[in-house]
Formats: C-alpha cells, structure tokens, sequence
C-alpha cells in the first residue's frame, strides 16, 4: 500500500504541473503577446510624429536628402523613451541619410525584400530587434524611409512577465501541493476506497481547478497595472506632443486666435488616437479651443481612478502665461482594454479546465486502478470511452496545431503568384486535406474490415506526421499540397478508425462512446490550435510543423500501450466478401428509410452547423464591428457545448431503445437555430443561434450513426462499411453548407434567405415523418 501511495502522489503531481504549465504558458504567451502590442502602439504614434515633421519640411520646400536639422528632430523623438535604440532615415532606394547610432547594412538589406512597407507601416524582425518602416511622403510620391528601431529592453520587458509570472507559478505550486497531499494522505487511511471514489476525484478536481482561477486572477491584475502605465505613456507624449505644436507658434508671435484649422487638427487627434478623451485650450479663465468625444455613461466612469489621467501644461508668450493646454484621457476605450485583457484570461482559462478536463481521462483512471481494480462490464466500458476520447484528443491536440497559418504559409512560396488568382492558391491546402479526407473516410471501412482497426489507426496517425513534417522540412509549393494532402488522409483513417471501433466493442453504449470521442476531437482541436499560433508567434511556422508531427505519435504509442492485449471484433474479410457485400447495397441504397435519413435529416444538420458557424457568424459579427477575439470567443461556445453536452446527452439516449424521436428532436433544434437571427438582431441573436446549434450537434453526432446502423441492420453489410458511406455522404452537407447560404443571402436578402431556408428545413423535416409513415418499419428494430 506504501508503494502505491507513492506512485499515487506521482500521479497526482504530474496531472497539476501539467495543468498549471498549460495555464502559465498560455498567460505568459498572451501577455507577452500584448504587452508588445501596447509598445508597438506608443512605437508607431512616435513614428507618425517624426515622419509628420519630415514631411511637413518637405511641403515647405526642403529636400530629403539635404535636410537640415534633421538629425536634430531625430535626436528629439529617441531621447522619449528607452525602447527607441535607433531612428534613421533613408532614401527610396535605401541609401541612408541620416541616423542616430551605427546600424548593420543587413537591415537595410532585409527591409528591401520586403514589399508592404511600401503604402502603410511595417512591423519586422531582424535578430530578436523589431523595425518599424514609414514611407515618407511629398505630393503623393515616396520619397524615403522613417526607420525605428526598438531596442531589446522589448525582450528584457517580456523577461521581466516570465520570472513574474514563474515566481507566482511556484508559490501557488507549494501551497496547493501541500493541500493535496494532506487531502490524500486523509484518503489513504480508509480502509475501503471503492465508495468515496467520486468525491475524491471531485476533491482532487477543485484544488487543482482553485489553483488555476487565483493564478488567472492574480497575472491578469498585474497585467492591467502594466497597460494603464503604458496607455499613461503614450497619453503623456501625445500631450507633450501637442505643447511644443503650440508653444512653437506662440513663440513665433502667432496669436492661436488667428490660426485656421485647429479643430481639424484636434479632430484629427482624437480620431487617430482613441485613448484621448478630450483636448482643451483655455486662456486661464474660460476655454478657447475644445474637442470632446460623444461618450455614453462617463460620469459613472470617471468616478474610477485608474481609467481616468488628466495632463496640463501651461503655454507662454513672450515669458508670460497666457493660458494652458489640457488633455484628458477616454476612459470609455480603456475600460474596453481591460475588459478585453479579462476576456482574453477567461478564454485562457476555459481552454485550461478543457485541458484539464482531458488530463483527468488519462490520469484518474490509472489513479483508480493502482488504488482499486475494476474489473465489472460498466467500469469497462466507461474506461473505454475514456481511453478512446484521450486518444481523439492526443491526436487532434498535435493535428490542429498548424491549423490557425495553414493558408498563410502558402504565401512563403513564389509560384502563388502565377498561374491562377492568389485566393485559389490560398485555399488549396485545406481543399485537398477536405478532400483526401473525405476519400479515406469512404475507403476506410474497406481497409478495416480487412485489416482491423488498429493497423488503420497506426497507418493514419503516421500518414498525419508524415505530412506535417513534410509542411515542414521542404520549402516547396508542391511538397506543401502533398503534405496536406497525406495528412488529410490520415486524418481520415483516424475517424474512421476510432467509430468502427467503438461500434463494434461498445453494444449498448454507442451513443456515448462516439459523443465521447467528438468531445476528445474538439477539445483538442480548441487546445492545439491556440497553443500552435502562440507557439507559432515565438519561433516560427516550420518549429510549430516539427513539433506536431512529434507530438502526434504520442496517440500511437498511447493505445499501444492501453490496448496490447485487447483483442477487438476484426473481421478480416477478404477481397471477394468485400465485394459481394458492396454489391449488397445496390439493393438497399434507395430504400426510403435509409437514404430519408441522410438526406432529409443528416444532411440539413451539416449545411446548418457550417452556414451558421463558419459563414453566418463570423461575417454577421464582423459586419456589426466585434473584434476578431471575441468573434473567436463566441464560435467557441459550439465546442464547448460538443464537449460537455455530448456526452450527457449521448448516455441519455443511449437508455433509450427507440432514437427515432431523437433524431427529429435534432433536426428540428437545428432548424430553430436559424430563428434568433431572424426575430433577434444584435450579438444575442448570434450566440442563441450558435448555442441551439450547439445542443443540435451534441444531440446528433452520436445519435444518428447509432440509429442509422440501428435501421440497416438487416443490410449485409459490415458496420465499418455502413460508417464509411453514412459519415461520406454526411459529409457532403459541409462541402455545401455555405455556398447555400450565401446564395440564398445574394437572391433574397438576408431575413428572407433565412427564412426561405427555415421553410426548407421544416419541409426535409416534414418529408422524413411521410417516409418513416410510409416505411413502418423504421420505428421498430429487428
């Protein structure tokens, strides 16, 4: 019992660094991310200064090359801030002109390959620095480059988050490591462990669960203090910014009274920098000048100290005060900042209890079985879900990976630009992957009931790795298609592979197993695809290829090992059965209840799941002006609803013993789904749409297959077949789903196309209950 005690606080400890190392990668990643984002900002509004100085010098006659007190206006902008290292400018042909320190001619070098700086600002990376490239201009022509260059206190910034962030990480690790040893060491003293089984799974859950809150909660405040203080920074030279404007003309003997177009260029300020509230210029009694934002609710707001920072400065003619400038901050824009930084760490912690709900499949059963062994059917097949929803997971964890640049790695190479249009070029990798996928999920049942599902399992996951470490190592268009391509196969395979298993093994609980498994595919799809772009962000595309093709054999030597001495239901057909039953379903494949049901029900679902996903909510929510995260935030919650939901409902229905009325309750959930953007406009519109088709899918994904196999039983022909052709032909609604869509939207607008399309689902809906009556048959099993 000693040994076990050990290998069980092992376990233990295992399953929380590696929750809490998620979760710190994920913040630290983040806030880096953003962190630089904000410096960026106070970078760029320091570079439109400068270059609006240059270019104001060449209106009035002056030549770029010829320049003089240029370098003094350069040396002017460095000495504001320490993470300006260097500022020079060049000509369009990238001679220098001026500069401030010494600078490496392979930068110059770099910035000439690169071709967008040539109409906008330019982020780029040259040896851990970041150049930021203005063109500057005279009458519409490019007559040089403003160059910045931000130094590598950026890097010591972001240092400075990660010993923060390593420092809280270890303090909470200790306490909460103490808490759930003595939590266990209470646990180890019954002498029976069988009956407190799920409150110490719950016990163990909620220390871990606790931890993870108080650590999001404590980063994401010291993150907000860090975004006032750089939103103070950049309110403090724009207003320094706007005295020395001013003071320069009063110095120059110009009365402000008499100069035009004053509220144009405040006007202008305010519209480009939405971190000012207001401007005003007074002349010590009473404003002169004075520009305000429509603001809703800022007196409320106004009463929080840290949204709100107030800058004076008084302005002088000939040694005397005739008045002061004043600028005074939004407080509207930064309250939206914070509460996107929370938003940001609520996302970051969703995706961490996904984590770690996943974890918990691997981890407690084994934490179980060194401490009692279950050896009863339900616990066996309850293991069984568990292990088959880990493998899904593993897999789709390393596959989705890349998921987030698959199109933008494309743009590497030189052919997309000939031949055809970029856009097509751009969209072949993930048409091919859909593609061979579709064809292996076809072939697949095939290949199983010939070879048995673990070779086929074996084979897609290599075919997977394969490709991506392909994506990876050759940097060729052609390679790169191939590689999608391969792994598009095996991704098929795998699916195919993981539901003729479960419904081979799994007789009464089907339902519940393949729910499992989806809620195993979207988890980690949710969960490699952020930890693929952040990990993407810090190294580079071809690392983040590397590291999933690593990864996903993982999935390989994980069943290996929990399933080396299982023996599974293989049929083993030969070439000639296989033939004489694919013949079989010549017979069968008009039959009203089979076909009704993958046209008039199957199929709807899927068009409905992509055209309100994937075409209706993205655009819908673009359109009304919400950010691209929080656009990401509400496509989440079909996921999350897969994930959870799923597998209740799924171990519902599989007590039921006619799914008949399931499958229309699913059908008509997903054609309700379109009723929120019909009667509701705005973002809750959205998000009940995406919710109902949520619980649509989790009702669906499972029930179907199952109740499919249920009403084609009497077909001889394998269950590996009877998937394959039911998952292709499903599949055929997510090909159409938005072309449908957006067709309807171009015909008849977008209330009417959706309500034309309400109709037809109702209809297809109407249809299949007409066939079901027809064929009597469909609601009673043989």
């Amino acid at each position: 019992m000693k040994q076990n005690r050990w290998i069980v606080l092992i376990i233990i400890f295992l399953f929380f660094i590696l929750t809490l190392g998620f979760n710190s990668f994920l913040t630290i990643s983040s806030f880096r991310k953003n962190n630089l984002s904000n410096y960026f900002s106070l970078a760029e509004t320091i570079g439109k200064r400068i270059k609006s100085d240059i270019e104001t010098g060449l209106i009035f006659g002056k030549e770029l090359t010829t320049f003089y007190g240029l370098k003094k206006i350069l040396y002017k902008y460095l000495s504001k801030d320490l993470f300006i290292s260097n500022i020079y400018v060049c000509d369009k042909n990238f001679h220098l002109i001026k500069y401030i320190n010494e600078i490496n001619k392979n930068e110059l070098e770099l910035i000439k390959k690169d071709k967008c700086y040539e109409y906008t600002s330019k982020k780029i990376i040259f040896n851990n620095y970041y150049l930021l490239i203005f063109p500057i201009y005279k009458n519409n022509y490019i007559k040089g480059y403003l160059i910045l260059k931000l130094s590598k206190w950026l890097n010591k910034i972001s240092e400075s988050i990660f010993y923060s962030q390593i420092r809280i990480i270890l303090i909470l690790s200790i306490f909460s490591f103490i808490i759930l040893v003595l939590f266990l060491n209470n646990i180890f003293k019954r002498k029976v462990l069988g009956k407190v089984e799920n409150k110490v799974n719950i016990g163990i859950f909620l220390i871990i669960i606790s931890t993870q809150i108080i650590y999001a909660f404590i980063s994401t405040y010291q993150y907000q203090n860090k975004l006032s203080t750089t939103i103070e920074k950049k309110l403090l030279f724009i207003h320094e910014t706007l005295s020395s404007d001013f003071q320069f003309l009063l110095n120059k003997g110009v009365s402000l009274s008499h100069v035009s177009g004053i509220y144009t260029y405040l006007n202008n300020i305010l519209k480009v920098n939405k971190e000012v509230g207001s401007i005003i210029i007074d002349n010590n009694k009473q404003s002169i000048f004075c520009v305000n934002r429509d603001l809703k609710n800022n007196g409320i707001l106004k009463k929080i100290s840290f949204l709100n920072f107030k800058f004076s400065k008084p302005l002088f003619k000939n040694g005397k005060k005739i008045g002061n400038i004043v600028l005074i901050s939004n407080p509207s824009f930064i309250l939206e900042q914070i509460i996107d930084v929370y938003l940001d760490a609520i996302t970051l912690l969703i995706l961490c209890f996904i984590f770690l709900g996943e974890l918990n499949h691997i981890f407690i059963p084994i934490l179980w079985d060194r401490l009692n062994k279950f050896k009863d059917v339900k616990s066996f097949n309850i293991n069984i879900q568990r292990f088959f929803r880990v493998a899904a997971f593993l897999f789709f964890f390393a596959y989705d990976m890349p998921l987030s640049f698959i199109p933008i790695y494309m743009e590497n190479f030189p052919a997309i630009n000939s031949l055809f249009p970029k856009d097509i070029w751009l969209s072949l990798p993930i048409t091919l992957e859909m593609l061979f996928a579709t064809l292996t999920t076809l072939v697949g049942g095939f290949i199983i009931d010939r070879y048995g599902w673990k070779k086929v399992f074996y084979i897609g996951t290599i075919f997977s790795s394969s490709g991506l470490f392909l994506a990876a190592l050759y940097a060729n268009l052609l390679v790169y298609l191939f590689s999608r391509s391969l792994a598009g196969a095996g991704l098929g395979l795998i699916l195919i592979s993981l539901q003729s298993f479960i419904v081979n093994v799994l007789d009464k609980e089907r339902s519940s197993g393949i729910a499992n498994m989806f809620a195993g595919v979207l988890a980690g799809s949710l969960c490699g695809n952020v930890v693929g772009a952040m990990l993407a962000e810090r190294s580079s595309f071809k690392i983040v290829f590397y590291v999933a093709s690593c990864l996903i054999l993982l999935s390989i030597l994980y069943l290996f090992f929990i399933f080396k001495n299982f023996k599974n239901k293989e049929t083993n057909v030969s070439l000639v059965q296989q033939y004489t039953l694919f013949n079989n379903w010549k017979k069968y494949f008009f039959d009203l209840k089979t076909i009704g049901l993958i046209l008039f029900i199957a199929i709807p679902i899927t068009i409905t799941l992509v055209g309100v996903l994937y075409y209706i909510t993205p655009l819908y929510l673009k359109k009304i002006g919400m950010s691209q995260g929080n656009i990401g935030r509400v496509l989440m919650i079909y996921g999350l609803c897969i994930i959870y939901l799923g597998p209740i409902f799924s171990s519902l229905i599989d007590k039921m013993k006619n799914k008949f009325f399931i499958v229309i309750l699913s059908g008509l959930i997903s054609a309700c789904s379109l009723l929120p953007l019909i009667v509701f406009k705005g973002v809750g519109g959205v998000i009940s749409s995406v919710i109902l088709v949520g619980v649509a899918n989790a009702c669906a994904s499972a029930c179907l297959i199952v109740f499919f196999l249920e009403i084609t039983s009497n077909i001889k022909v394998t269950e590996q077949q009877k998937v394959s052709f039911f998952r292709t032909l499903e599949r055929t609604g997510q090909i159409i789903g938005s072309f449908i869509f957006a067709n309807l939207i171009v015909w008849f607008g977008f209330y009417r196309g959706l309500e034309y399309l309400f109709i037809f689902l109702l209809l297809c809906i109407v249809f299949y209950l007409i066939f079901c009556l027809y064929r009597k048959k469909v609601f009673y099993y043989e």
